[in-house]
């Protein structure tokens, strides 16, 4: 692996002739208020007062891990595996910076920072230093534009980069800043653009482990072996970056960015943690495990192969779309009026909370949409289901201790099962496995006893 690190400040990495690029497989921007608030106090904090004079100090920020061949002078592109949050922070503190600095009249140092957003290549041409494609048309023309526009969030990703927006510029308001400097430095010598000239340089001496690497898929490596605790990205980041790493021609990623948008917009509808979907998938079809062990599964099932990559994110789309109708049913999910019946079920069964039984659902829904079970014995089972934890998890609040392993055995067998008959055999020994597990008819009626019926509510004691 033939890689360069170097040590470098903002501002020197932001003075080179370097476009870089956040890739659109790339998660997109999810900074929040507590990831904004360490960052602000950081940089503050970490103003220096030296010799009746305040000052910035060298703060370290993290790691940049950038894709591009640095032997080639001519060209510029650098694409983001690792630092697109800091940097999109960043670039967004820039923005708040020059529109203060624009708004209060002092053109000459709005152009002096407004160069780390938009520069000039060695011809006179403007190009942007940080390209956002997946976050257009917002990020470029509220933050990145000279003159803002006046353009509305669209997306969540946009509403993220609004929100830090507005912090930093109420963070870096006059009212706010001069009682922040005086508080903390009993400074009443600083005017307005003198703190915020300081606030600029600090954050230009942040400093940053800046590592180029030649391959995509060497320069995945190191992100991996940087976030391999898991602390900075969900497992499905990393899941994620491991398959484009290796699909990283233009037409697949683009196949995948695009199933990639479908499989949020599912769990966003259902608003379902898509580590827990992903989980859940998983167990329908490849082993038990557990979050921690998504990763490290993940690299010992699939194989490292484009094709096989394709597949399984083709199969992840489809099992997204079903688990919305699990997670979130509508009964407009539902083309037949016989099907109606399902939508139902599903209802009834997130009412009752159940989550474990999700991996099995999974593959029930996988067989019927592949019609590998009759639809008499789907509407059975599920029915079945339903009768089971309205008693079992909705009544009696009995342990499901060692119940999602179980559906998650039974799931698997049903998604690799290789005819109608043996479907009905897993789902009959299922069955009769579940109706052992079912508490005894006194204990039912003891506790059913402890409810009350309210019309349009979930079950109360």
């Amino acid at each position: 692996m033939d890689f360069k690190v170097e040590s470098k400040t903002i501002q020197d990495a932001l003075s080179l002739n370097r476009k870089y690029i956040i890739p659109r497989f790339q998660r997109e921007y999810s900074w929040e208020k507590e990831h904004f608030d360490e960052l602000w106090n950081d940089i503050i904090n970490n103003l220096q007062y030296i010799n009746g004079k305040i000052e910035p100090s060298e703060y370290f920020i993290g790691t940049i891990v950038l894709a591009g061949d640095e032997s080639d002078a001519s060209n510029i592109d650098r694409y983001i595996v690792d630092g697109q949050q800091r940097l999109m922070t960043i670039t967004i503190i820039f923005s708040v910076l020059s529109h203060i600095f624009h708004q209060i009249g002092e053109e000459q140092l709005r152009d002096s920072i407004h160069r780390y957003i938009i520069s000039l290549d060695e011809n006179g041409s403007e190009y942007t230093k940080l390209v956002n494609e997946a976050a257009k048309p917002f990020f470029q023309k509220k933050i990145q534009k000279k003159e803002s526009e006046d353009i509305d969030p669209q997306t969540i990703e946009d509403r993220h980069i609004f929100d830090a927006y507005k912090f930093f510029s109420k963070q870096l308001s006059e009212p706010n800043l001069v009682k922040i400097f005086n508080d903390l430095y009993y400074d009443n010598n600083l005017n307005y653009i003198g703190m915020l000239k300081i606030f600029r340089d600090q954050i230009l001496r942040c400093k940053i482990v800046y590592v180029t690497v030649k391959d995509f898929a060497d320069a995945y490596t190191i992100f991996e072996v940087l976030n391999a605790k898991g602390k900075e990205l969900a497992p499905l980041d990393i899941i994620k970056n491991i398959i484009c790493s290796v699909v990283n021609t233009t037409e697949p990623i683009d196949d995948i960015d695009e199933s990639w948008k479908k499989i949020k917009g599912y769990m966003a509808d259902c608003n379902v943690d898509i580590t827990a979907f992903f989980r859940h998938f998983w167990l329908s079809k490849y082993n038990f495990t557990t979050n921690k062990r998504l990763v490290s599964d993940f690299k010992s099932k699939i194989d490292k192969n484009i094709d096989i990559y394709k597949d399984f994110i083709s199969s992840l789309e489809d099992a997204a779309h079903d688990y919305r109708k699990i997670a979130f049913p509508r009964q407009d999910d539902w083309n037949c009026a016989e099907e109606r019946h399902f939508y139902k079920n599903f209802k009834a069964l997130n009412i009752f909370n159940v989550t474990q039984v999700r991996s099995l659902l999974l593959s029930l829904l996988y067989l019927y949409r592949n019609k590998k079970i009759r639809f008499k014995q789907f509407k059975e089972f599920i029915d079945f289901l339903e009768y089971f934890h309205f008693i079992f998890s909705a009544i009696c609040s009995s342990r499901a201790s060692g119940l999602e392993r179980r559906y998650s055995s039974f799931a698997r067998k049903l998604y690799n099962a290789n005819d109608k008959s043996e479907v009905k055999t897993y789902l009959t020994d299922l069955q009769i496995l579940l109706q052992n597990d079912l508490p005894s008819l006194e204990y039912f009626k003891e506790k059913i006893q402890e409810f009350e019926y309210i019309p349009d509510k979930k079950i109360q004691r």
